[in-house]
Parts: C-alpha cells; sequence; structure tokens
C-alpha cells in the first residue's frame, strides 16, 4: 500500500535479526497454551511463561502429542522438500501444512479426543459478519 518495504534496506541486520527473534518469541508465547492443552492466563510475556511453568502438572498430553507430531511432521517436510528426491516429487507443490491440519482434525474428530482426553476444539464458528 505505502510501499514502504525498502526502508528495510536501511536497518543493521542485527536489528532485523532482533525484530524478527521478538516476533517470534511473541508468537511462540502466545500460542503456547494450545500447543500445550493448558488454560493459563494471558499476561506479559514474562507473567506467561511463569504461569505454563507453575501449571506444568496440568498439560494435556494428547494435545501436546498433536502438537508435537504435528510440528515434527511439518520439520522433515521442510527438510525433505530441499533433497533431489524431494525435488523430483515436487513436494514444494504440496500444501503440506493443510494436509497435517486436515489429518489432526479428522484424528480429534474420530477418535473423539475431545471427549474422551479433554482435546479442546473450537467448536461452532458462526457465520456472516460480527455486529460491530
Amino acid at each position: 500500500m505505502l510501499r514502504l518495504g525498502s526502508l528495510v534496506n536501511f536497518l543493521a541486520k542485527p536489528v532485523i535479526s532482533g525484530l524478527t527473534t521478538g516476533g517470534a518469541l511473541l508468537i511462540l508465547t502466545s500460542q503456547l497454551s494450545s500447543f500445550l492443552g493448558m488454560t493459563i492466563p494471558r499476561g506479559q510475556f514474562f507473567e506467561t511463561w511463569a504461569n505454563v511453568f507453575k501449571h506444568i502438572k496440568e498439560v494435556n498430553v494428547t494435545s501436546f502429542a498433536i502438537g508435537l507430531v504435528s510440528l515434527t511432521i511439518l520439520t522433515v517436510y521442510r527438510q525433505a522438500k530441499t533433497t533431489e528426491l524431494g525435488k523430483r516429487m515436487r513436494l514444494s507443490k504440496q500444501p503440506m501444512a493443510l494436509y497435517v491440519m486436515i489429518a489432526a482434525t479428522l484424528i480429534t474428530k474420530f477418535a473423539n479426543l475431545n471427549e474422551n482426553d479433554g482435546v479442546r476444539i473450537l467448536g461452532h464458528v458462526p457465520g456472516g459478519i460480527p455486529a460491530p
């Protein structure tokens, strides 16, 4: 829109690296409770991490396993698509994140993991535009 992306060229690489790392840590922290299947109160960065370690015994092992397996598949896929075999199989053209999400959803649904193991699910999503 404003085409200000070229201003990044004037920033030092350590500044860009620091901003990227900071953003990644904030995203990781915001997703941590869902990844671990925990209900922890939202707070500041260090407060959230303190709550995670304080309530570490409340981790839902099934939710954590689903997240860990999904993350492992995506990491292996990322490495495999750069190999010669991956290039021949056109792995870079495959929406693997979508496949993993669909597989995890189907496994959760048909194994009744939300009822049997307490895996939290999204539930009903209302259609339309929300009222202001």
